[in-house]
């Protein structure tokens, strides 16, 4: 989705309970709605095997997001996103709800509008159909297809594939909700009481439904199949009427009345119900009639959704929506929800008029704009106010703890451990954030400058440097300890061998590269690795050096990240990723192009999955996806990027410090960004976000223009 608006975060709270509530699978059905549209479809237009000159004019949805079912992990970050007047969203948006395409479709009084992730746009029917009215009060998208709008003048519209079929049945007041059985008949509520879709028109309620002629404020469908509608009371303190249609029945029943603003949703808009007893404290606001089996869940005043990562948001007559985890029982949960206990945000919610994606987002419409919240995987990490960055150097620690060189640049940097999601302050030095290490003797590095400093059994020393090195601190840019315990640092364009107390120069060698280094790393075989500008990499083995450059394969400009697990290493840098195996270097290209730029973190998972840190983000390739590319060249790798939509504070810095991902002890990858730190756990799975849709709105051959209504074709060899 785009990354425009306004984004802030807020932390959530782990779910202890553990509750779940699924959602309720509902088949796509048919209607006698579909039978009303005979027109030709842009899916149906036909062109002949034969290439032609033409334009395809696409409007590509930014995102079709998927089903996620997922836990909230403790510390869970939610992005919270709001689209104002001034980016474009429709001025005070009542209602807003996903089509079965992917589509966002958000109603106003100004009128109706999709949002595909990048703009709003107001609907305008590509055959000219007009929409009943203006000002849409309610949007309802049936699992079936299409898109049900109502009005707040009355009437009905049904939207499919840019056809327009209007309802403009009596006077049905305002629409406040619909719903739709499994059967696939739509039902709506509004303020002359309920309406039924029968396939060919809306029919008013019968005296034979046994309801009473009010307004009606909210109907709902629950998982056993029954109807539950809600009279209407704006009224403070006055008591809504509640009925319900059991499956198979003609006849409303009473089920009791209720201080409340709405049903609890889940986030396939089903509602809620419980066969537990009422909580007492609450009898004197919610009261149902004693033969009820199963009751709606609700709370005082309010209406909720559970949205797909088990959280419970409610909305509240005042200007402030709430959300706190699920827990069993739910009701009980609910009547222990306040503004004290949980994420509390400023918003002024449309009733009803919120929504749940299927990737898991939450929608709220509000008088400010349109406002998404969504589940980050990334955690970022809090450091003292103005006491930190914009340079953070990342070193692991046993028990999964991490250490962090914050630093300025400017000659002073604090470090930091971090343990248990907080930052402690070991102690300020000079500038040593270009740099931290972890070395295989368990030692860790810290260097910039101000100089190195070793930390080693709690005790932190700082490395005293050679007189004609003290003015190249600056340009310390990697380090890494060979098989004997020789520290090689690169100052740049130096390179030098620390043993002893002893500086050497390319550790006495001639066979060393010149240019400088970027990017060291020891593998597991006891090969150093150095990387290079210009596609140049160097290994020292034993006593050998052997150096790699264009001819021999290398290709991702100046040498940023080298990381390997074995005999495999992988290589990152300006322009993208390789991997060296067997003695050869082999390109790794994936579908996304912006995904393998500027590399400057790669982490290979305990399972084979690959992380890198670079200008496309954060980046995930499964391990799958790397055995396909092994078995083809050819292949593309299909990757998951996280970037500043998911609260990733900036992209990865392109020389310091590096490198910029690093995996904990515990299995946790920390990544570091000129706007802070941030951790996640690559054992918990990530969103699986399909191709976005494609909708063709208009075409082009030869400078003449096609209605997409009709078939078009074209003759072979024509111009």
């Amino acid at each position: 989705m785009a990354e425009c608006g306004t984004i802030s975060g807020a932390k959530g709270r782990e779910n202890t309970a553990g509750a779940r509530f699924r959602s309720q699978h509902v088949p796509t059905l048919g209607t006698g709605i579909d039978r009303m549209f005979n027109r030709h479809r842009p899916s149906d237009l036909s062109f002949a095997p034969v290439l032609v000159p033409a334009l395809l004019l696409l409007n590509l949805a930014g995102w079709q997001p998927a089903r996620a079912q997922t836990s909230i992990p403790t510390g869970q970050r939610i992005i919270h996103q709001v689209w104002t007047f001034k980016d474009g969203a429709p001025d005070t948006p009542l209602t807003i709800v996903q089509t079965v395409d992917g589509y966002l479709w958000v109603g106003s009084a100004a009128g109706l509008y999709r949002f595909d992730g990048i703009r709003f746009e107001l609907f305008r029917s590509p055959f000219g159909d007009k929409l009943l009215r203006t000002n849409v009060s309610r949007l309802f998208a049936p699992a079936s297809g299409g898109l049900w709008v109502g009005y707040t003048f009355g009437g009905f519209s049904f939207v499919r594939n840019g056809s327009v079929k209007n309802f403009a049945e009596g006077s049905t007041g305002t629409v406040q909700s619909f719903a739709q059985d499994r059967s696939g008949t739509v039902w709506a509520a509004a303020t002359s009481g309920l309406w039924r879709f029968n396939g060919s028109s809306w029919e008013h309620q019968q005296p034979d439904w046994n309801l009473p002629t009010e307004p009606f404020w909210q109907v709902g469908f629950d998982r056993e199949g029954a109807l539950w509608a809600l009279t209407e009371s704006l009224a403070p303190g006055v008591r809504k009427e509640l009925f319900y249609l059991p499956p198979g029945a003609r006849r409303f029943r009473k089920a009791g009345n209720v201080l409340v603003q709405g049903f609890t949703w889940d986030a396939d808009h089903t509602v809620l119900t419980t066969k537990s007893t009422r909580p007492a404290e609450s009898e004197r606001e919610i009261q149902f009639e004693n033969t009820l089996s199963a009751h709606p869940v609700l709370r005082k005043n309010s209406s909720q959704i559970v949205d797909r990562a088990n959280g419970i948001w409610v909305i509240l007559r005042d200007p402030v929506v709430l959300r706190h985890p699920a827990g069993e029982p739910l009701e009980e949960t609910l009547n222990q929800i306040s503004a004290a206990n949980s994420d509390a945000y400023d918003v002024n919610a449309a009733r009803f008029g919120y929504t749940v994606d299927r990737e898991g987002n939450v929608w709220i419409p509000a008088a400010n704009g349109v406002h998404r919240f969504s589940y980050s995987p990334l955690i970022q990490q809090e450091f003292p106010k103005n006491e930190a960055g914009p340079y953070f150097a990342l070193a692991p620690d046993e028990g999964g703890v991490a250490w962090v060189s914050a630093g300025s640049g400017t000659g002073s940097s604090r470090l930091y451990r971090l343990a248990n999601g907080k930052a402690e302050l070991v102690q300020s030095q000079p500038g040593s954030s270009h740099v931290a290490y972890r070395a295989p003797d368990k030692t860790l590095w810290f260097a910039g400058e101000g100089g190195i400093w070793r930390l080693a059994n709690g005790a932190i020393t700082k490395i005293a440097l050679p007189p004609e090195l003290i003015s190249f601190a600056p340009n310390i840019l990697a380090m890494t300890q060979d098989p004997s315990g020789a520290m090689w640092i690169s100052f740049g364009r130096r390179l030098y061998r620390y043993a002893g107390g002893g500086w050497a120069l390319n550790g006495g060698r001639r066979d060393l590269p010149g240019a400088p280094v970027f990017v060291e790393f020891t593998d597991k075989l006891g090969r150093v690795w150095f990387g290079c500008p210009n596609n140049t990499v160097a290994m020292l083995e034993g006593n050998s050096v052997r150096v790699f450059g264009p001819r021999e394969g290398v290709q991702v400009g100046n040498v940023t990240a080298i990381f390997g697990r074995g005999s495999r290493i992988w290589f990152g840098g300006e322009f993208g990723l390789m991997r060296f195996e067997d003695g050869r270097f082999r390109n790794i290209e994936s579908v996304d192009k912006e995904a393998f730029r500027g590399i400057s973190g790669i982490v290979e998972s305990a399972n084979g999955d690959l992380w890198l840190d670079g200008l496309g983000g954060i980046v995930h390739v499964r391990k799958q996806e790397i055995l396909s590319a092994e078995a083809d060249p050819s292949h593309q790798v299909r990757v998951e990027r996280l970037g500043r939509r998911d609260g990733l504070p900036g992209l990865a810095a392109q020389l310091t410090p590096l490198p910029s991902a690093i995996e904990g002890t515990d299995g946790r990858l920390w990544f570091s960004v000129p706007g802070g730190v941030v951790w996640l756990d690559p054992a918990r799975p990530l969103k699986q976000i399909p191709p976005p849709p494609v909708t063709i709105e208009s075409v082009s051959i030869d400078d003449r223009a096609y209605s997409v209504d009709q078939p078009i074709r074209v003759l072979p060899r024509a111009s």
